[in-house]
């Protein structure tokens, strides 16, 4: 349920960064991830702890494709790619020891 949350939040969010701006974006995704992934904590049956962590993944989906281009946003035009594939790469490695 999380990664489907985390699809819809890609779609919607990467379109939503270019319209609001993507630092408001980001903030934005990160308080969806955080409400809802506390509140799944105090939930008393499967249904609802689905639904919270489906819209937690709404959240954390949304915020990958905003903080990558926030990210390149700032770097300098003749590095960025070098940048690019370094920020992929820790992003990839982190997510992989956290799931380990």
């Amino acid at each position: 349920c999380m990664f489907l949350g985390m699809i819809a939040g890609e779609l919607i969010w990467g379109v939503l960064g270019d319209i609001i701006g993507r630092q408001k974006a980001l903030v934005t995704t990160m308080g969806i991830s955080g409400v809802f992934a506390l509140s799944s904590c105090a939930v008393a049956d499967s249904q609802t702890l689905v639904v919270l962590r489906t819209l937690a993944g709404v959240g954390v989906g949304g915020s990958i494709p905003v903080v990558f281009a926030l990210y390149a946003e700032f770097l300098p035009t003749a590095r960025r790619g070098y940048y690019m594939v370094l920020l992929a790469s820790f992003w990839m490695m982190g997510s992989i020891y956290s799931a380990a």
